[in-house]
């Protein structure tokens, strides 16, 4: 998750959630590990950069500075339920609870009621992309 924060007053806050996926690699290829890992940067910064360029610069005409949250993998988004929203489509806004790990936070903990994550998760709104939105609607309001 990352975070843009605009100078003046009154300050603005704008975050932004990517989900990006990883390829598969087997563990004894590191060549194909790096490959998996780089694929996944590189959709995660290209995700990032077209939200800065085109929405951001939409919603907010402030210059922001951007720093990391933190990051998850699939195993720390807690689903309470079926239709979790974490796991739906992006280009979108939604309300995600967030706790870092107590073993490292560098690492957050996700979901969509605070009871899924943890009695210290703080709720934000975020706005979500994925590496699949290329069957989203732009027309949506969001």
């Amino acid at each position: 998750m990352h975070r843009y924060s605009g100078t003046g007053v009154p300050a603005c806050r704008h975050e932004l959630l990517l989900r990006v996926r990883f390829p598969a690699y087997s563990n004894a290829d590191q060549g194909a590990e790096d490959a998996s890992w780089a694929f996944g940067d590189s959709a995660a910064t290209h995700l990032r950069t077209w939200w800065e360029r085109y929405e951001l610069s939409r919603l907010c005409s402030r210059h922001h500075e951007r720093s990391l949250v933190g990051e998850a993998t699939e195993d720390c988004v807690a689903a309470s339920h079926d239709d979790e929203p974490l796991f739906g489509p992006g280009l979108r806004t939604l309300e995600v609870w967030i706790a870092p790990l107590p073993r490292n936070p560098r690492y957050l903990m996700l979901g969509s009621a605070m009871g899924a994550v943890s009695a210290l998760a703080v709720q934000h709104r975020v706005h979500l992309l994925t590496d699949e939105d290329c069957d989203g609607d732009l027309s949506a309001p969001h």
